[in-house]
Formats: structure tokens, C-alpha cells, sequence
């Protein structure tokens, strides 16, 4: 009974261990609290961050667990340049904040914490992200960036010699993907015997593995200083863990002696946020190193919501939460309400009182008056560069979506109105209204996911401000910050879709993806055309600037091009001309055109058709399929093929050149969809096993040369079926980098719809640090805009209501592999308004009138459409009309001759309420129907 109960008794120790384990690292603060610099004084804990060019500065923070903070003052008003990376000290009964500013070091002293705090003393040294120090002998010192020491005056207020350098810092892995080496952030305590230095390294931004905490001991302040055996302190290792660029820490001991490290990240996903402060436990090694708990102690209360933001004005002063942009002047209370005097043109130069965001959801809303002039606004404001939200001067609503990204619509509401945003996960709406109880939305699904500071610089956070532009003065009620979203309007209900968000609206398979002169080029394979493999549809080139947004016009190839078109590769351009390797009635045909978008052309100059007939590739073994071409760095061209074959390609691209290699492979099943690439030396041959729903992805390495010799990986396998995550079979894709970068994507087919009625997908891929590539996570979520999105509008459809003259019923797809399949489509009009391309609305078979509505709910005005059809290869005819009340109509656009293309855009200035798309001649089906 003895050894039964004390082996419960591990087993509940074990698991609450684990418990504890899930809940580190711990956000003690959410929002943009970067550079955290913390004290223990007695049992209360005081702690501040960089305020950068904000103003009021260095927030202090109170606690009394280390968990719980309220915002208790701030100390600094005036605003030099950018001040960040403070260290916050006490010593002899005097509190110090020291910080880097204007291409100095200065430093702020109180004699209480409250304040009040001094004037900023320039102390005429470079370098930055200071640390105080106190040595063994009572003398005091500021440690710098890249190592340096300077000492002090005995006051702290004076540099009393040259900075020298007496540390090295930490040599990480040369294969760790990071920002710049960067040493920084020196923060000092002492324990025992020894001085303990932590530092950041690896840059702040960036790469997702950048940043990280390492430790170094000395006996003596003046060094030498050793390297822990256990460092990185903190490190993020992999982009697929919830907190990105983890670092720039100081420890701490709690009253009860327990040590912690505070440090800053980003949230996977929530760059806008900024970075947070978190919290985790540390445990002390036998031969004195620190190091994160492996059984961590547990928290001593659960963390809080966090400071309210919300605000009505009605104290003396404004709260700590508040601070303005660059310079803290022209801001009055009175009367219950907060006054900023106004200035500039737009949220670029005008007046802004922000707050920092700290939820991934949430509303904002403000009463404005702006009958003393002025424009008053709500934004959300990263920098000069990037910013949305929206103003009026009682006369004209201004839409901001960028500096050089606004509209203007007349405002119904005066000069009293009430703003609101809402933000949900990055995808914000805007809205107005007379009274704060009718709202009108002006603007839905804006995305604000880009400003960050990998795109914008600046180590800043998307925050939410109020604006006051122009002249005179504007008057703010009654701020709120709700993150409990409400019901602003009516959501459209969409059905099940088990398709996910495909990269392309149509169904395509085998796609390979290039990169020219900015733009985005997609070869593919065209799905849906029936007959299975003894067919497929009329060969196109899908383009897009940014990704995200992509289209077609016309075939690739000449009007009599009659061939089977599959599997095309990678587009190789050589002498200023396009060359393309695509299977052809099962055969590897070379083909050339002047431009990557075709026409194309055998490559000795005539037209492909069956009757006049054409020479493929001779390549052994007899009809392989599925050719990929990859030019190493000295120009030669390889190229790959199905069953695992590699060949050089003679000079002009016609033929092989020597011996075909079959590359040894672990997996001996049938293979095809082979790709090949290069990253950092290595070259990677990728191979699909298997095939319809047991389709899977395995990859071999080369260190040498694409021609070998060939090793496996362990785990060789990148990606397979996932039930849990809905993705069935994926196969033959392409692998994908944007210039510039060392993101690579994975675009693949996936089996869901069975047979030839394939989508592609694009998810992210991550390599570890030897080279190897990790097991894909497969998602069909999409991956976003990989370029800025230009005159991105919102997009009205979203919101609305669809119907139709039929609706096709629910498909159960029959399995062919797997027989647990059980996916069912559904096509029920609001899928075309469900901005996803996996995805349609379908009429029935026989339907004469073939027509799809969309009612905004409300007249807005209308710019533009966007129609992306079912099956576009074939073409359509279709009329569009609009309405204000549903039954009298008016035409907007279309066209009756049959066009190959997607979108078809038709643009048109004017009010409606309704849209209505007749289906005159091709497939009765839309993918998706955008209003802008």
C-alpha cells in the first residue's frame, strides 16, 4: 500500500511539473513592452521598458509577485531622438534610469519613484543599451554594446574614462539563422562569488531564431569573463513556436530567493502587437550557472487582464496609459473631455494621443467634436509610414489604409460624431455613426498584419490613437478599449468548407512557381475538365504581384495547340528567352517563347498540335513524365523527371548531355513530382511517393553536386496526409523562395476532391540548423501577401448576402485510396463571398437562368467587381446588373462574346445595393465574387 501511494505521489508531482512547464515562458505584460529592465526594492518589484519616440517615457511598472503590474508613473516628458534599452538601478537610496538617445548615453535620477524625476544628463558616451554595475570595490560602471565598459562617478551622473573593451561575447552556431552577431543588452548581478553579465545576441527582429540571452561569469568586474556551457540563457529555436526573437533579459531574485529571468519576444503571428514582456523561472546549476528550470516553482497568483484602457477624461490629469507621438505638447483636460490642439495634414504629422494594444481582438470607440475646426480621427498608428483608420472634419470622412493609401467620402454626421475600429486578429473594420448606437460601416476586412517592424522598421507596435489634424482644436469623449468583441453587424453564415483557402481559385494541380522582374508566374496543371487522366484544360499562366491576388488572360499557346498538357515545370530563361519542360500527350516536350506568359512554341519554331506532330525529349527511360529544370550557380542546367532519373542538359536546353543518374532513394514505391533546388550548398532532390490520398513527400541531400552522391535524412519524409489538420494527399508541388528571401514555401496538390479536380496549397517550410528540412506543417490556411498588396480596397462581398436561381447539391466525394475519406462539398451561394478560393457556388445541371445575387444589406458605393468563375480555361459570357431595391435593374458590365481570363473586372462609379451576375455562356459557377 506504502509503494502504492508514493508512487502516486511521483506521478502527481511528474504532472504538475508538466502543468507547470506549459505555462513558462509567462507574458507578465501583453502589448509592446520591449527591453524589460526590473529592480527589487524590499518586497515591491519596479520595472520599465524602451519608450522609443513616445512621450511621456519609461512607464514604471509596480508589483508585489512578479506577475501582477499597474502602470504607477512616468519619468521622462521630453523627447530627444529615441530612447529604448534602459537599465533601471537603485543604489544608495537614489533610483537611476539609464538609457541610450540621440547617438549618446544619458541617464534620469530620483530620490523617490515617484518622482520627481531629473532632467536627462547627456553622459557623452556612444555605444548603446547601458548596464550599471557596482564593483568589488564600491566603484561604479556602465557596461555597453559590443562589450564595452566605461566607469562612472561615484554620483553616477558623470563618465570618468575611456570605454574599453572587456568582453567578446558568445559564439554561436554559424548555421543559427539570425539578424547580425549584435552583442548588447549587457545586464549585471551578483551571486555569491561571482559577477554574472547577460547579454542579447543575434539582432532583435527579423528571422524567428534571432534573438536569444547568453550568460558570462567574472570573479572580479574587470573580467576575464566566462562563457556558460549552457548558453543560449533563452533562445527561440524553431519558427513554429509561439514566441518569436526571444531575448534581451535580466535576472532577478524574488524575496523568497527564487530567481527568474525577464526578457521580451514576439508573439508567433501578432507582430503588430509588438513585443511582450515575459517571465521565467531560473534554477541555479551545481557548478553555478544559470539556467531555465527544468521543474519549474510555481507562479504565486494567475496574471491579470492587464491595465484598463478605456478612458472618459474626467480626472485632473491624463492616466499613465496615454502618451503622445514625438513631442508631448498641445493635450489639455477639461470639463471631462481631453483637447489636442491640431496640426499636419494626416496621421503622418498630426497631433496623436496613442495607448498600447495588448489583446489580438479588440473594439475601440470615441465621441468626436470637431466644431472648433480641426480634423478629429481614430487610427491605428505604427510609424509615419504605416497606418489606417479614419478622420472627418464634419464634412468629409477620410479612409486611411497607408501614407499614400486613402479615400474620401462625404460624411453625413457633422461635426459630432462617433469613430470605431474594430480589430480582429489583424483584419479590421471601420465604422461611423451619428448618435454611437446606429453605426455605418465605411470600410471591412482592411489587413494590418504588415505593420511591423520586419516591414517598416522602427521596433515599434501597431498602437491605437487618437488624431487631431489641421487647425484649431479637437474635442475626444469617452475612449473605450473593449476586447470582448460585439456583434457590430449582421456575419454572414458560410458552409462547411473542407477545401480550406487554395492558393489559386480553380482547380489545378503540379503547380512550379518563378519569380521575374517583380512578378509572380504559375504553371500548373489544369484540373476539372472530366475524362480523368486522358484529359486536361487549356494551359494558362496565373500571375500575381503580391501572392495573394492572382490571375489569367488567355492561353499560353497558339489558338491550334491540341496536345495534353501536364505537369509543366519551372520556367528556365536563357538568352532572354522562356523555356518550359511540360509533359505533352505523356511526353517531356522543350518549349520556348519570347515572353513568360507565351506564346509557346517548340523550340525548333512551330506550333504544337496532333496533327502536324512534334519531338519530345529523348530521355531514358522510355515516356518518363514530370520534368523539372534547375540552373546551378555556374549556369549548367539539370534536369530531374518521374522514377528518380537526373540528367545534364546540353547548352541550349534540348537534350541531355552525358549520362542519366537514377538517384538511389530509401522509398523504392513509384515516385514523380520531383523537384529539385539549392540553399546554402546544399542541393535537395524532393520525390512523391504513393499517389490520391496516400500521396506523401520525401527528399534526399547532396553536398556535392546534383548529380551526388545522394544521402537520406532520418526523417526523410517532409509531408503526408494529416486527418486532424483536413489535408489529404499531398503531392507533386514545387518548392519556392521569393527573392530576397530565405523563407521557402511548400506548394502542393491536395486529393480532396478526388480524381483530376485537384486545388494547390502553399504552406510555410523551416529548415534545422544542420541543412535538413523539418516535417511540413500542412494547413491549407494560406501564407498571405509575400509582397505589398497595391491598392488593396475592402472588399464589400464579405459582408453581404448571396442567393441564387439553383443551388447544386452536396457532392460526397468517393474515396479511391483511403476509404476513411468522408469529405462532402457543399455549393450554396455564400461560398463565392467566403474570400476563400477552396470554395464555389454552383448552379444545377439544366438551370436556364444561371444567375448569382449579392445584397449588401445597405447602398454603398461601387466601384468595382471582380468575378472569378468555375472552370475560367473555357471561358464565359455573363451579364452584371445592380440595384437599389432588388426588383428595378440596371446594367453594370459584362461582355457576351466567350473570354478566357480570371478575374473579370468590371468597373463602374455608382450606389447599389444589390449585384446580380447572369451566366450567358460557360460553366454556371463562381469561385469567388469580390466588391471593392
Amino acid at each position: 500500500m506504502k509503494k502504492l501511494i508514493y508512487s502516486a505521489l511521483l506521478s502527481l508531482i511528474f504532472l504538475s511539473g508538466l502543468l507547470w512547464a506549459e505555462r513558462y515562458p509567462q507574458a507578465i505584460l501583453r502589448g509592446d513592452y520591449p527591453d524589460p529592465t526590473i529592480i527589487r526594492d524590499g518586497n515591491d518589484y519596479y520595472m520599465t521598458h524602451s519608450p522609443f519616440s513616445y512621450a511621456p517615457g519609461f512607464l514604471i511598472w509596480h508589483s508585489t509577485d512578479l506577475v501582477n503590474w499597474q502602470p504607477l508613473t512616468r519619468t521622462k516628458t521630453s523627447v530627444k531622438g529615441s530612447a529604448y534599452a534602459p537599465d533601471l538601478v537603485k543604489h544608495n537610496g537614489r533610483y537611476y534610469i539609464y538609457y541610450p538617445d540621440a547617438g549618446s548615453n544619458w541617464v534620469i535620477w530620483s530620490d523617490n519613484i515617484l518622482g520627481p524625476w531629473s532632467a536627462p544628463i547627456d553622459l557623452k558616451v556612444g555605444r548603446i543599451d547601458p548596464g550599471h554595475a557596482v564593483g568589488e570595490d564600491g566603484k561604479r560602471y556602465l557596461f555597453l554594446s559590443d562589450g564595452y565598459r566605461v566607469p562612472l562617478s561615484d554620483d553616477g551622473l558623470v563618465v570618468t574614462g575611456k570605454p574599453e573593451k572587456i568582453y567578446k561575447g558568445w559564439q554561436y552556431p554559424k548555421e543559427w539563422e539570425t539578424e547580425c552577431f549584435c552583442l548588447e543588452s549587457p545586464k549585471i548581478v551578483r551571486k555569491g562569488d561571482y559577477f554574472y553579465m547577460i547579454s542579447a545576441e543575434g539582432g532583435t527582429a527579423g528571422p524567428a531564431t534571432s534573438h536569444m540571452a547568453v550568460t558570462a561569469r567574472s570573479r572580479s568586474i574587470d573580467g576575464p569573463w566566462e562563457n556558460s556551457p549552457y548558453n543560449p540563457l533563452v533562445h527561440t529555436y524553431s519558427a513554429d513556436e509561439q514566441w518569436w526573437s526571444k531575448g534581451h533579459g535580466t535576472l532577478i531574485a524574488d524575496v523568497d530567493n527564487d530567481w527568474w529571468v525577464v526578457y521580451h519576444a514576439y508573439e508567433n503571428g501578432h507582430h503588430p502587437l509588438g513585443r511582450l514582456t515575459l517571465l521565467e523561472p531560473i534554477e541555479w546549476t551545481e557548478d553555478g550557472w544559470p539556467r531555465l528550470a527544468k521543474m519549474p516553482h510555481p507562479l504565486k497568483s494567475e496574471p491579470e487582464l492587464g491595465p484598463v484602457l478605456s478612458d472618459d477624461f474626467s480626472k485632473k490629469e491624463l492616466g499613465p496609459q496615454w502618451m503622445s507621438w514625438r513631442d508631448y505638447a498641445g493635450i489639455s483636460l477639461r470639463d471631462g473631455s481631453v483637447y489636442l490642439t491640431a496640426k499636419g495634414t494626416s496621421p503622418r504629422d498630426a497631433r496623436l494621443l496613442l495607448v498600447t494594444a495588448s489583446d489580438h481582438a479588440y473594439e475601440l470607440q470615441i465621441e468626436v467634436d470637431v466644431s472648433n475646426g480641426g480634423t478629429g480621427g481614430l487610427v491605428l498608428f505604427y510609424s509615419e509610414r504605416a497606418f489606417a483608420g479614419l478622420a472627418s472634419d464634419g464634412n468629409t470622412i477620410t479612409l486611411y489604409r497607408g501614407e499614400n493609401e486613402s479615400s474620401d467620402i462625404p460624411s453625413q454626421f457633422g461635426n459630432h460624431f462617433f469613430l470605431k475600429i474594430v480589430n480582429r486578429n489583424n483584419h479590421c473594420d471601420f465604422l461611423a455613426s451619428a448618435d454611437g448606437k446606429t453605426w455605418m460601416t465605411l470600410l471591412t476586412n482592411l489587413d494590418v498584419s504588415g505593420m511591423h517592424h520586419n516591414n517598416f522598421q522602427g521596433f515599434l507596435a501597431l498602437r491605437p490613437a487618437l488624431m487631431a489634424a489641421g487647425s484649431g482644436s479637437v474635442k475626444f469623449d469617452n475612449f473605450i478599449y473593449d476586447s470582448k468583441l460585439s456583434n457590430i453587424t449582421k456575419t454572414t453564415e458560410y458552409p462547411s468548407n473542407p477545401f480550406g483557402n487554395a492558393l489559386i481559385p480553380d482547380l489545378v494541380a503540379d503547380p512550379s512557381i518563378s519569380e521575374i522582374d517583380g512578378t509572380f508566374y504559375l504553371y500548373a496543371t489544369t484540373d476539372g475538365w472530366g475524362q480523368g487522366l486522358q484529359t486536361a484544360g487549356i494551359p494558362v499562366v496565373w500571375t500575381s504581384k503580391d501572392f495573394l491576388n492572382w490571375s489569367f488572360e488567355g492561353s499560353s499557346f497558339p489558338a491550334d495547340f491540341d496536345a495534353k498538357y501536364w505537369a509543366p515545370s519551372t520556367i528556365v530563361k536563357k538568352d532572354g528567352r522562356y523555356y518550359s519542360f511540360p509533359t505533352l500527350d505523356g511526353k517531356i516536350t522543350a518549349v520556348v517563347a519570347d515572353s513568360p506568359l507565351g506564346p509557346f512554341l517548340h523550340v525548333d519554331g512551330m506550333p504544337i498540335n496532333r496533327l502536324t506532330g512534334w519531338k519530345s525529349v529523348s530521355l531514358d527511360p522510355v515516356s518518363p513524365i514530370d520534368a523539372e529544370v534547375f540552373v546551378d550557380d555556374d549556369g549548367q542546367a539539370y534536369m530531374v523527371y518521374s522514377r528518380r532519373r537526373i540528367t545534364k542538359l546540353n547548352p541550349d536546353l534540348t537534350a541531355p548531355e552525358g549520362e542519366t543518374v537514377l538517384i538511389e532513394t530509401p522509398e523504392h514505391h513509384y515516385s514523380e513530382g520531383p523537384f529539385l533546388f539549392k540553399r546554402k550548398g546544399v542541393y535537395y532532390y524532393l520525390y512523391t511517393l504513393g499517389g490520391h490520398e496516400e500521396y506523401r513527400y520525401a527528399y534526399m541531400i547532396s553536398r556535392t553536386s546534383p548529380l551526388g552522391p545522394w544521402e537520406a535524412p532520418k526523417e526523410h519524409i517532409i509531408a503526408r496526409t494529416d486527418k486532424q489538420e483536413g489535408v489529404m494527399g499531398p503531392g507533386h508541388g514545387c518548392f519556392f523562395s521569393p527573392k530576397g528571401s530565405d523563407q521557402w514555401y511548400f506548394i502542393y496538390l491536395e486529393f480532396g476532391r478526388a480524381g483530376t479536380n485537384r486545388q494547390i496549397f502553399a504552406d510555410r517550410m523551416h529548415f534545422n540548423a544542420d541543412g535538413t528540412i523539418q516535417p511540413i506543417d500542412l494547413t491549407k490556411k494560406g501564407v498571405g501577401a509575400l509582397r505589398p498588396v497595391s491598392g488593396t480596397f475592402p472588399n464589400l462581398a464579405v459582408r453581404g448576402q448571396a442567393t441564387a436561381s439553383s443551388i447544386r447539391p452536396d457532392y460526397k466525394v468517393p474515396p479511391i485510396a483511403d476509404k476513411t475519406l468522408d469529405r462532402v462539398e457543399s455549393f450554396d451561394p455564400a461560398c463565392a463571398i467566403d474570400a476563400s478560393n477552396g470554395s464555389r457556388w454552383m448552379a444545377v445541371s439544366g438551370d436556364k437562368e444561371k444567375w448569382w445575387m449579392l445584397d449588401l444589406g445597405e447602398s454603398r458605393e461601387i466601384n468595382r467587381t471582380e468575378a472569378y468563375f468555375v472552370k475560367p480555361t473555357a471561358g464565359h459570357a455573363y451579364k452584371l446588373e445592380y440595384s437599389l431595391d432588388g426588383k428595378s435593374w440596371k446594367s453594370y458590365g459584362g461582355h457576351d462574346e466567350v473570354v478566357l481570363r480570371s478575374p473579370h473586372i468590371d468597373e463602374k462609379r455608382v450606389h447599389a445595393r444589390y449585384l446580380r451576375v447572369t451566366i450567358l455562356r460557360g460553366e454556371p459557377g463562381l469561385w469567388e465574387f469580390r466588391v471593392y
